[in-house]
């Protein structure tokens, strides 16, 4: 059985077009879709909060916060303080809560 130039031609065609579009599945699989769908999203560019008062005491510092305006409701102040090798975070919540939960991202 002999196959006619215009089958090969049609054959090979398909050929190169299954690859590419194979080529271009695994391309978007592994290095675009991961990109786009599993990174971490968190919004930083929000304004940040205002230093109120610097403190320095022997062996450490400590910075008195007032939280941006959506949280002013619940946080009335914190404070970041860290002496020696030992960080903390010490909070004045507001008179109406009675429960918090919330976790530090980066005090460093």
């Amino acid at each position: 059985m002999l196959w006619s130039f215009e089958t090969v031609a049609t054959l090979a065609a398909l050929a190169v077009a299954a690859f590419a579009g194979i080529s271009i599945y695994v391309f978007l699989v592994s290095s675009v879709l991961p990109d786009l769908l599993l990174k971490q999203r968190y919004d930083d560019s929000k304004d940040g909060d205002r230093g109120l008062r610097r403190y320095t005491f022997e062996g450490g510092r400590a910075i008195v916060y007032e939280p941006s305006a959506p949280y002013r409701k619940y946080l009335k102040q914190y404070i970041l303080s860290a002496n020696g090798n030992e960080k903390y975070i010490k909070c004045k919540f507001a008179p109406q809560v009675n429960a918090v939960r919330y976790e530090v991202i980066a005090f460093d």
